[in-house]
C-alpha cells in the first residue's frame, strides 16, 4: 500500500484533484503514522488537515505521530491539541480520550490525564488500549509512552 500511495503523491494521481486531494494525504499520513514513519507522517497529515480541517481520525493521527516522535513538553503539547481538534469533533470516542490520557500523563499532567482516561473507560470499558491505560492511569503507576508488552507503558492507538 505505501508503495502505491507514494506514487500517487508522486503525480499517478488518476482520479484525484482538488476535490478530493485531502483524502490522499491524510490516508497516506495514516499509513505512514501506522508504519512508525512518523517524521514522514507529520507534513502528509499536516497538508491533508490544511484542506480538509473536519477529519478527527487524522487529527488522531497526527496526535499519534507527533507524540511519538516527541523530543520535549512542546511536542507533547502540541500532541494534546491535535487529539483535542479529535475529541471535540467525536466527543465519544473513548480511543481519542484514551490517545489524550496517555499524551497528558507523558506531559506531566495528571489531573487532566486521569479525566480522560475516566471518559474514555465510561464510553467503552472493554476496549483494550482503553482498558490499559484507564488502568496504569487510575491505579497511580509511574508511565512512560511504549510499545505493548511494556508493563507500565501507556499505549496510543490509530483506532484500528
Amino acid at each position: 500500500a505505501k508503495a502505491r500511495f507514494a506514487k500517487i503523491v508522486g503525480g499517478h494521481g488518476i482520479g484525484f484533484g482538488h476535490h478530493n486531494n485531502f483524502l490522499l494525504a491524510i490516508d497516506y499520513g495514516w499509513l505512514l503514522t501506522r508504519l512508525g514513519q512518523y517524521s514522514d507522517a507529520v507534513p502528509m497529515l499536516q497538508r491533508g488537515l490544511q484542506l480538509h480541517p473536519g477529519a478527527a481520525y487524522a487529527w488522531n493521527a497526527l496526535g499519534v505521530a507527533v507524540a511519538n516522535s516527541a523530543t520535549g513538553p512542546r511536542d507533547l503539547q502540541a500532541a494534546m491539541d491535535h487529539l483535542l481538534r479529535a475529541v471535540e469533533m467525536q466527543p465519544r470516542n473513548a480511543v481519542l480520550w484514551s490517545n489524550a490520557a496517555a499524551i497528558a500523563s507523558a506531559a506531566g499532567v495528571v489531573e487532566q490525564a486521569a479525566m480522560a482516561a475516566r471518559n474514555a473507560a465510561a464510553f467503552e470499558p472493554d476496549r483494550e488500549v482503553v482498558a490499559w491505560n484507564a488502568k496504569i492511569l487510575l491505579e497511580g503507576v509511574p508511565v512512560t509512552l511504549g510499545q505493548t508488552g511494556d508493563t507500565h507503558a501507556l499505549r496510543i492507538s490509530l483506532g484500528s
